[in-house]
């Protein structure tokens, strides 16, 4: 009998080890490459259905309500407003929060004040069914003054939206060159910035942080004549904590400089209140006063000869008492005028007075 080499042996031996190895390895492989290669795609939630009184009909997506004012957005014909008269019935898939009139929201309002979930409306009834207890609740459209969906308003009211969320602002820059007899030019430039806490017109605020920064730089020359030099720069920072809906506390802060009076810098630091005396979808008017710290420093007046002896700087105890006003235009045209008036208690002809 001849006697096998040890390696053909071995291998023969090894075969249905190998074999069951294998199979188990790459069988079991097979179904996770399968799945991998061919993914099924997730399903495509079904449009919401919009049905007006006259027989019309949209499908889309409903966005929201605000005070009798529903918005649709549909792909044939962009976003629809309408009013709840003209609105037979509504099916939706979303999630939605119902927000009854003269009900204002914060971060204690109990969820029944709000009823959250699918929405649906017939014969000027929306019906909110939550999945959360099972229960549907029945709201008539006259008392519903916003509809905003569920991921807003949870993000809204127990969020904690970041520093640099929810900033609007505007930013302006002018330019001007007039050569003749006189050279003269001109550059001005302003920045205002607004953050507020809650961003939504159905809650109160809490929080309002307001920046804004303006200057203006001027010069006139000619021939054998002293060349006339305007530089004004106004910078100001104020954080707001809302007591009431429209009584705050503020801080504030302020920065002045003024080439022609000499000024190199006058800054502020105080605190106050503030009350908000009008306030309406297209526009708000607030009156504000403060007490505060003040230091002006001055350097040599320019364009006066023989120069006189400088000004000597002065710390200040004074008042700022002011207002802020916006005016919502046609067009999107946006109106803002602020102005203040700050008395000094312990030297009374050091005052100032800011209007832009």
């Amino acid at each position: 009998m001849s006697k096998a080499k040890p390696g053909r042996f071995w291998l023969r031996r090894s075969t249905p080890l190998l074999g069951l190895i294998s199979a188990l390895l790459f069988g079991g492989l097979r179904p996770s490459f399968a799945q991998n290669a061919a993914p099924q795609k997730a399903a495509k939630p079904e449009p919401d259905v919009i049905l007006f009184t006259n027989g019309d009909r949209l499908t889309g997506k409903l966005l929201y309500e605000t005070k009798g004012s529903v918005t649709f957005q549909s792909d044939s014909v962009g976003n629809v407003t309408v009013g709840w008269n003209k609105i037979k019935s509504i099916d939706s898939h979303q999630n939605f929060a119902v927000i009854r009139q003269g009900v204002r929201i914060n971060r204690k309002t109990p969820d029944t004040m709000a009823p959250q979930g699918t929405l649906s409306v017939e014969d000027q009834k929306i019906d909110i069914s939550s999945s959360a207890n099972g229960t549907t609740t029945e709201i008539p459209t006259s008392d519903a003054a916003y509809v905003v969906d569920e991921a807003t308003y949870v993000k809204e009211v127990k969020g904690s939206p970041g520093w640099l969320s929810d900033w609007t602002g505007t930013a302006t820059l002018g330019a001007a060159q007039i050569d003749s007899t006189q050279t003269s030019r001109s550059f001005t430039t302003a920045f205002t910035a607004a953050r507020t806490v809650p961003n939504v017109n159905w809650m109160d605020p809490r929080l309002r942080t307001t920046l804004g920064f303006n200057s203006a730089y001027g010069s006139i020359s000619q021939p054998n004549i002293p060349t006339v030099k305007t530089s004004i720069l106004n910078a100001d920072a104020e954080q707001d904590w809302y007591v009431s809906p429209r009584f705050y506390a503020l801080a504030d802060g302020a920065w002045q400089h003024n080439y022609s009076l000499g000024l190199d810098l006058q800054e502020s630091y105080g605190g106050g209140f503030g009350l908000t005396v009008l306030k309406n979808a297209r526009q708000e008017l607030d009156a504000k006063v403060d007490i505060h710290f003040e230091r002006q420093e001055f350097g040599i007046t320019p364009g006066v000869i023989p120069p006189p002896p400088p000004t000597p700087s002065l710390n200040l105890i004074g008042a700022d008492f002011g207002d802020v006003y916006s005016l919502k235009l046609a067009h999107g045209i946006l109106f803002n005028e602020n102005a203040t008036i700050s008395p000094a208690f312990n030297v009374t002809n050091a005052y100032s007075a800011v209007f832009n």
